[in-house]
């Protein structure tokens, strides 16, 4: 998944686990 297809609440450095992120975000 590329930084443009995520939400704009991921950063770069969340990219990697995005379904770790969603959940802490």
């Amino acid at each position: 998944m590329t930084a443009g297809a995520l939400p704009k609440g991921y950063e770069k450095s969340d990219v990697s686990s995005p379904q770790t992120t969603s959940q802490t975000k």
